[in-house]
């Protein structure tokens, strides 16, 4: 599914997690992500922003999951997340 062949939601959700999670909005971003996952199962980018989001929240064993998932779609962010290994909440 290309960029012009997403749908309006899944477009709109993945900016707004970025703006929502640094002001502490987790559960709006964590539904945004949930959206877009929903609009479509393999879309790296969400399963990465809602990994953040899930890390933000002390959700450490969901968070990692997700950055793993992400990579495993081929998403060098998740990757990169993943890696690292999610060891204390970041905020």
């Amino acid at each position: 599914m290309g960029p012009s062949q997403r749908p309006p939601a899944l477009l709109l959700s993945i900016p707004r997690t970025k703006w929502l999670t640094p002001i502490g909005k987790l559960k709006e971003a964590l539904q945004d992500c949930n959206t877009a996952i929903g609009i479509n199962p393999y879309f790296p980018l969400a399963y990465n922003n809602r990994g953040y989001a899930l890390e933000l929240s002390g959700q450490l064993p969901q968070a990692t999951l997700d950055y793993e998932m992400s990579c495993n779609m081929g998403n060098e962010l998740g990757c990169k997340n993943y890696k690292r290994g999610v060891r204390t909440p970041l905020n």
